[in-house]
């Protein structure tokens, strides 16, 4: 920005903090002028951060769930990240329709170590293992707003 100049990046939201009514004035980028009581101002600035910070630690669970499926993919014929109830389902498919009790044991040990990890800590996964079977019994398990399949190098990609 040339010295002097009074132009500020389109990015920056203002706000305004005034003693009358304990109110505070936002001037987004677009210049659409709002006013509300500080605590609900507060509270906007709080969620944002929480979406902020559950996308980050979205991004991180996609890659850490991808990571196991690299290392059990001689176990894993498909692997899901899906929403499910109120929260997020991982949903793995088992090569053969015998029971894994390694990949069983493998899985609960994911999902405790998510539950526990405060880097996940916005972030409610449930996980899931099914035994190998047809397209239409994987799509009972996946909802209709998102679901991703999880691949690794190596699945024909």
């Amino acid at each position: 920005m040339p010295q002097g100049s009074t132009r500020r990046p389109t990015s920056i939201i203002e706000l305004h903090f005034e003693n009358q009514g304990a109110q505070a004035r936002i001037v987004p980028p677009d210049r659409d002028v709002m006013v509300m009581p500080i605590e609900m101002a507060i509270k906007a600035c709080r969620a944002f951060n929480d979406q902020v910070r559950f996308t980050d630690q979205f991004r991180h669970l996609v890659d850490h769930l991808g990571s196991w499926v690299g290392v059990h993919k001689a176990d894993v014929s498909s692997a899901y990240l899906t929403l499910r109830d109120s929260g997020l389902l991982f949903l793995v498919v088992s090569r053969g329709s015998q029971f894994n009790g390694a990949l069983e044991q493998s899985i609960t040990d994911l999902d405790i170590e998510v539950a526990q990890d405060e880097d996940y800590n916005l972030i409610r996964l449930g996980v899931h293992v099914l035994p190998e079977c047809d397209d239409e019994s994987i799509q009972s398990f996946l909802s209709r707003q998102m679901a991703m399949e999880l691949k690794v190098k190596g699945d024909g990609e």
